[in-house]
């Protein structure tokens, strides 16, 4: 029994040396957090826009609405 229990524990300990050189889930994860930051700054530049594009539109509709008619 202690033979197999010590083997375990060098088994785990082995895994665990590997893991240790493992760099792919760290990757993975410095990417999502590049995506998100890059998805935050694409809706705030996209809301900021669409304001402007509005309040543009809206005052060509305010001076096209108060151009006068000529008759």
């Amino acid at each position: 029994m202690f033979a197999y229990t010590f083997a375990l524990v060098e088994r785990a300990k082995a895994e665990l040396a590997l893991m240790k050189n493992d760099r792919k889930g760290v990757t993975a994860l410095e990417y999502g957090l590049l995506a998100g930051l890059i998805a935050v700054a694409i809706i705030v530049g996209a809301t900021a826009l669409g304001s402007a594009i509005g309040k543009m539109f809206g005052d060509i509709a305010t001076t096209i609405g108060n151009v006068p008619t000529g008759s």
